[in-house]
């Protein structure tokens, strides 16, 4: 995993302070602020040999085209592909892929398909399985609303064999545009469409843009019914089903732009463009629905201030203290260094995590020794938190939580701009890499597998001339889980060149 680092201007602060023996030649202590240092959270693997096989490719290139979403039904993964990119035209498909021997089969195009992105696998012990497919419909071009044409949400029976049967038409047209994540509780479905809504602005982003909009629509057909219509969806994609660490039902929603906005020309996508935000709403009732208030999920990210000490043989101790959502990365909000092991030519280092909309860092530093006046020296700042690529930028699809008995559950997530996979506590927290980089170019949908060893990812763009990939990552060990989420086991200080301080 490579660190970016963004470089503060330099800037020193001193203060003068008396010996309790009231010596008239002032003691001075400053400290030097040389860099801040962004990192992507918590690496599970960090450089690994490729020989590991931590990532491989079960499935590359043609025929699959440009793929999105991922779902796993009885002993078969099922693959949206929308079937067009620079260098093909071809119809939209669906396709039916077996990991252990990685065979790969069509399951299903023309009909009622038009550009499929997100599906929903909906099992049943009564009668056939189902996948519930989010149907685009026209799109003119990439990043852009759909028309309308051809927008609808169908349901597609699954044989034992794990084989299409003929389709079902739920919905098709208005008020839907642009549909995007689906997910099914009890007899309704529920849809995201980023682009439904009318045009709105708001007060951090520049120009108007179609809001987004979230449907019920009955599982047996009829007219979608919108929910939350209070809130405002910059460009809302994701819509997740899963299960919380209290072992209640939740419904997830990712608007990639939800969160702070973008300044970085690079990552702008469109005007309106932000970092990813989630969201949860607990499931109260299946049969009528009743969903519960929506709720921001705060997802954290990491970044360490660096800083020489001038006058260190005078300091004995440093301490920390953070303010408002500002915290250690231990999850702490106060820590004491000895400093007695720093060396003049070393830097001190210190791990902060925070909120990734957060617009500020806040803490306080405080020196202190014996013999020396009653009032420590003290500095207070308040950092602006660089406004470059965070962890998250353009997070699609969250897929479900880890479905084994390890607590705090966790959510798989694919970012197609920062080329990574990622873990996350349900319930919000810190971020971890699983995969960041090479060979992954624009990877989309997630799913566990069967037996949670191992992550599947749909990549678009990794496969030869920008095909598309079907990759399989292998999950960290339950231990280092339990190291990393349970024991907070990362230390906020370090001594640059040595080992953390416990």
């Amino acid at each position: 995993m490579k660190v970016k680092s963004f470089l503060i201007s330099v800037f020193f602060i001193s203060a003068s302070v008396f010996s309790q023996n009231k010596t008239d030649q002032p003691i001075t202590g400053s400290l030097s602020i040389l860099e801040l240092n962004y990192s992507s959270e918590r690496d599970f693997f960090g450089r690994v040999d490729a020989s590991q096989q931590i990532i491989e490719p079960l499935f590359s290139g043609y025929p699959l085209i440009q793929t999105k979403g991922i779902v796993k039904g009885r002993g078969y993964l099922y693959i949206a592909d929308v079937g067009k990119d620079s260098k093909h035209n071809e119809a939209a498909k669906i396709w039916k892929f077996n990991p252990v021997n990685r065979e790969l089969k069509l399951f299903y195009t023309g009909g009622l398909l038009t550009e499929s992105k997100w599906l929903y696998y909906l099992k049943s012990d009564s009668g056939d399985d189902q996948l519930i497919v989010s149907d685009y419909g026209e799109e003119p071009s990439p990043r852009t609303p759909g028309t309308g044409i051809g927008a609808k949400v169908f349901s597609i029976p699954v044989d034992k064999n794990g084989d299409a049967l003929s389709p079902r038409l739920i919905w098709e047209g208005k008020p839907l545009t642009s549909p995007e994540g689906i997910a099914v509780i009890g007899d309704s479905v529920i849809l995201s469409d980023w682009a439904a809504g009318p045009l709105t602005t708001i007060p951090d982003r520049p120009g108007s843009f179609r809001r987004g909009m979230v449907f019920q629509i009955p599982l047996s057909g009829g007219e979608p019914k919108p929910l939350f219509l209070e809130h405002i969806w910059v460009t809302l994609i994701g819509a997740c089903r899963y299960e919380g660490d209290d072992g209640q039902e939740y419904i997830r929603f990712i608007d990639i732009d939800g969160g702070k906005p973008v300044n970085n020309e690079k990552y702008r996508y469109l005007p309106q463009s932000g970092v990813p935000q989630f969201y949860r709403a607990k499931v109260l009732a299946e049969n009528p629905l009743k969903l519960g208030l929506l709720e921001k999920i705060k997802l954290n990210e990491t970044y360490e201030y660096l800083f020489s000490l001038d006058d260190q043989k005078m300091w004995k101790t440093l301490s920390v203290r953070t303010e408002g959502d500002t915290v250690l990365s231990d999850g702490s909000n106060m820590k004491q260094l000895d400093l007695k092991d720093y060396k003049s030519n070393e830097k001190i280092g210190i791990l902060f995590s925070s909120d990734l909309s957060a617009e500020k860092i806040n803490f306080s530093l405080t020196l202190s020794a014996e013999g020396i006046e009653s009032k420590p020296w003290k500095a207070d700042y308040s950092f602006l938190k660089p406004m470059g690529p965070s962890t998250l930028q353009d997070n699609k699809h969250g897929g479900r939580t880890l479905p084994g008995s390890f607590s705090p559950k966790l959510v798989a997530t694919a970012d197609g701009t920062t080329s990574g996979v990622y873990l996350a506590p349900v319930n919000g927290g810190l971020l971890s890499t699983i995969w960041r980089g090479k060979p992954l170019v624009q990877p989309m949908g997630v799913q566990y597998s069967w037996d949670e060893k191992f992550l599947w990812i749909t990549d678009q763009a990794a496969g030869p001339e920008g095909t598309s990939v079907i990759f399989q990552i292998k999950l960290p060990s339950m231990a280092r889980r339990v190291d990393l989420y349970r024991n907070n086991g990362i230390s906020p200080f370090r001594f640059v060149n040595n080992a953390p301080q416990k």
